[in-house]
């Protein structure tokens, strides 16, 4: 349910103000997420340490609420998930991860199955993904390990 309010809020925040900025802090990094134009054209960037990580046109960017911390932060190195809302119902979002560190910030890409609602936990090394998908029963694994990602075998 945070994760609908979050959207919301940042739906309803955007449409307010063409000025919009997010920020967060990691540990010793920032980061920002700014709409760099109307909201009418939806162009978006993520900085971290005021570099670019991630712009994007035409898609709604949000972070994913941790329930069980209570916060955006995801793991023991404090990933960021990000949902790339499409605006589509048939399609309804992808997923990025930002990984964070002092040395090097890393975006990865895509991934998901279109479904906005994966079942996230943290793995040995970093983070687990459980996607439904329109067959029955069925789900997609994505595994986040050690500034990989990758899709593990059905």
């Amino acid at each position: 349910m945070k994760n609908l309010l979050a959207v919301v809020l940042v739906f309803v925040s955007l449409i307010s103000s063409s000025a919009y900025s997010e920020e967060l802090h990691i540990k010793s990094n920032k980061v920002d997420v700014k709409l760099l134009s109307d909201p009418d054209s939806w162009t978006y960037e993520i900085l971290v340490n005021g570099e670019s990580a991630l712009k994007d046109d035409g898609q709604i960017l949000s972070f994913m609420f941790n329930e069980s911390n209570d916060s955006y932060f995801w793991g023991n190195k404090e990933y960021l998930i990000v949902q790339v809302t499409t605006g589509g119902s048939g399609c309804p979002a992808f997923f990025r991860i930002l990984d964070p560190s002092k040395d090097k910030n890393s975006l990865t890409e895509e991934f998901g199955t279109c479904s906005d609602t994966p079942k996230i936990s943290d793995s040995e090394n970093g983070l687990m993904f459980s996607f439904p998908t329109r067959e029955p029963n069925v789900s997609r694994v994505w595994k986040y390990e050690n500034g990989v990602l990758s899709e593990k075998p059905a």
